[in-house]
């Protein structure tokens, strides 16, 4: 719960610098990274720690969320690369 909580201080912390500033910085940086682990934290205490998780289901729906979650942030990163480079050669 502390995690959660300080995860909340964080984004409200991340989020006034960048209506102030207009960039992400380091904090926008540490907001973001530090969600994902507890996201990562999230999957793996729902898949192995329930009693009978592996018989009712949960361990193996967690375990596909979090890879529906990676498949979706590697695509973002493809995908931002992948506009950067066409901006990168309209320019040339």
């Amino acid at each position: 719960m502390l995690f959660f909580l300080l995860q909340l201080g964080l984004g409200f912390w991340s989020h006034n610098h960048y209506r102030v500033h207009h960039k992400g910085g380091w904090k926008a940086f540490v907001h973001v990274w530090f969600g994902r682990v507890l996201m990562l934290l999230g999957v793996f205490l729902t898949a192995f720690t329930f009693r009978g998780s592996a018989r009712i289901g949960y361990g193996g729906a967690s375990i596909a969320v979090f890879l529906l979650y990676v498949g979706v942030v590697i695509r973002a990163h493809w995908e931002e690369k992948r506009e950067a480079n066409a901006r990168a050669d309209v320019g040339r």
